[in-house]
């Protein structure tokens, strides 16, 4: 996979203990919730590995085996949009949340929650990977964080949490990173303006 401004990390290894910590950040908010299936318009808020697919040259590499996707809803009136994928060749992890909450209050605390708490455990847990400070490459909404992740010093994707209002954007991928603001911005605008339309 190529594709201009679009950096692909072909054959770098990401460790299980990884995507294990982000699973815990990303879906600490779901245990007891109700789930069900995602709906067209829901799975199109998320960022997904058909996106990231999309813009590369051998879209048909995407395999709808591989991705999973469910809404949780709580009794406190919040709910959660969760995809997830992950593909060993080429080598590719992407996942994503939208957080429905019932208050800004409420927001801004999983903001902080997803922004921090999924550093932190990074930190901890896989020192191999490294979260360098991007704000300057994207920035939306009324906060974001948005992160390089690195190993041995060469970038291999992107975290980014946002939040506008009552709802929260987080994503995180690897296999593939953007050494382009605009193109990234272009992959991840959409998805948050359709996030605001969500009923």
């Amino acid at each position: 996979m190529s594709q201009r401004r679009t950096k692909i990390a072909l054959g770098v290894f990401v460790p299980l203990a990884f995507f294990t910590v982000i699973a815990l950040v990303t879906w600490q908010f779901q245990a007891n919730g109700t789930q069900r299936a995602l709906t067209a318009q829901e799975r199109g808020v998320l960022l997904t590995a058909k996106d990231l697919f999309a813009m590369s040259a051998q879209p048909e590499l995407y395999l709808t085996t591989e991705e999973t996707g469910e809404r949780t809803d709580l009794t406190d009136g919040s709910a959660t949009l969760t995809t997830e994928y992950q593909m060993e060749k080429p080598p590719l992890y992407v996942v994503s949340q939208v957080a429905l909450e019932p208050t800004v209050a409420a927001a801004k605390l999983t903001w902080q929650s997803l922004a921090i708490g999924g550093f932190m455990g990074l930190a901890v847990e896989q020192r191999d990977v490294v979260l360098q400070k991007h704000d300057d490459f994207f920035s939306w909404g009324d906060e974001s964080k948005s992160q390089l992740l690195t190993i041995d010093g060469k970038p291999v994707g992107h975290f980014v949490v946002a939040r506008k209002g009552t709802r929260v954007f987080m994503t995180i991928f690897t296999g593939v990173y953007f050494d382009d603001a605009a193109t990234f911005s272009a992959l991840l605008k959409p998805k948050l303006e359709a996030m605001e339309r969500l009923p």
